[in-house]
């Protein structure tokens, strides 16, 4: 029998085989992520909260960054190589004004997790909040409908903390620990979770950085050593990368709220 006379006959099965492929595919991913975290170690643990300050002149920006094993700093060898310190100390650079930034991170964390979960710890009296999450959602097959959903409710939850709010998406996932089609499936997957995250920032009028984009993702590729010892989580040079880009966003909004149009 010919694929196409299969095709014609059952048509069902066709239409149910590919959404149980995508599932055994994205299975796969997890399976891979659990192996490698548990077969190596890192210096920071998968949970953890940080406070540092820089130095600077006029009224200090309080920012918090919350997400997951990003924010927690999985990949680097010091906790000053984290996310949330490099957004920081970029922060002070671009502002000349003193940061003190608190980082919450939980490696695992889903766009759902932290707002179900994670951010009862944060301060309600921040002047800025970032939250990088979505890759986990990626990986854990959340609906795209809830994606951009939980988003939106979970941009007005940060509004309770701060009042500018700014959102990091889901990376590219564009990992070698994956052989082909295999790692062209989960990228496709990580493409469209950035556009319901995207969607969502849009609508809700808040500052956005698409992480897996092409201006970021492109940055990052051509950085070097921008990829951890795990191949999955970005290493100093590459969380220096995605830093860069959130400070330049929020320095952006804090203009805003001081110029507005």
């Amino acid at each position: 029998m010919t694929r196409r006379s299969f095709v014609r006959r059952h048509p069902k099965l066709i239409l149910v085989g590919g959404p149980i492929a995508l599932v055994g595919v994205l299975l796969a991913v997890l399976l891979a992520e659990l192996q490698y975290a548990r077969s190596r170690e890192y210096a920071v643990d998968s949970r953890f909260e940080l406070e540092r300050s820089f130095p600077g002149d006029g009224p200090t920006i309080e920012l918090g960054v919350v997400g997951d094993s990003t924010v927690a700093g999985l990949g680097v060898d010091d906790v000053d190589d984290t996310l949330p310190v490099q957004v920081g100390l970029e922060l002070a650079a671009r502002t000349g004004r003193p940061v003190r930034v608190r980082g919450y991170g939980v490696s695992g964390a889903t766009i759902g997790s932290v707002l179900d979960q994670q951010l009862v710890d944060v301060p309600t009296d921040l002047d800025v909040l970032v939250f990088e999450v979505g890759s986990n959602d990626v990986t854990h097959m959340t609906r795209l409908e809830q994606v951009e959903q939980r988003t939106r409710r979970l941009i007005d939850a940060g509004r309770r903390h701060a009042p500018i709010v700014v959102l990091g998406t889901a990376g590219r996932l564009d990992t070698t620990n994956f052989k082909r089609p295999l790692r062209d499936i989960v990228m496709a997957r990580a493409s469209q979770v950035r556009a319901r995250q995207l969607a969502a920032a849009h609508a809700e009028s808040i500052g956005v950085v698409e992480i897996g984009g092409a201006k970021v993702g492109d940055e990052f590729n051509a950085t070097k050593d921008a990829v951890s010892f795990d191949g999955f989580h970005p290493a100093r040079a590459g969380y220096g990368v995605w830093a860069r880009a959130l400070a330049q966003e929020i320095a952006h909004q804090l203009d805003r709220v001081k110029s507005p149009a």
